[in-house]
């Protein structure tokens, strides 16, 4: 079952590292810009926006990750546990009758 998370592991890491690097160049040439029009103070608003972006991102990427992985552990172990021989009835129990209590005011 870990076999299974590697391949996802490494398709997760490669998809945000091309996210990352398409996101950092747009940053990077409005920071650029921001830096031209309200020099440093632009760029540093900039950067903590990106930043503040980022950390969002990871934070949303690793919870659905997370979610997955544990759901498809939990499913894992519910599968193996399940029996696989379908339980068969070997004697067939009586019914019981229930008896009447008697009457407290006939004793």
């Amino acid at each position: 079952m870990a076999l299974l998370f590697i391949p996802i592991v490494i398709a997760l890491l490669l998809g945000t590292l091309f996210i990352i690097f398409f996101l950092a160049v747009i940053f990077f040439v409005i920071g650029i810009i921001a830096y031209l029009i309200f020099s440093k103070i632009g760029a540093a608003t900039v950067l903590a926006l990106a930043i503040i972006f980022f950390l969002l991102l990871f934070i949303a990427v690793r919870s659905v990750y997370e979610t997955f992985y544990q759901a498809a552990w939990v499913l894992f172990f519910y599968e193996i546990a399940r029996p696989k021989v379908a339980e068969t009835v070997t004697e067939i129990v009586p019914e019981i009758k229930p008896e009447t209590a008697p009457d407290p005011a006939e004793c």
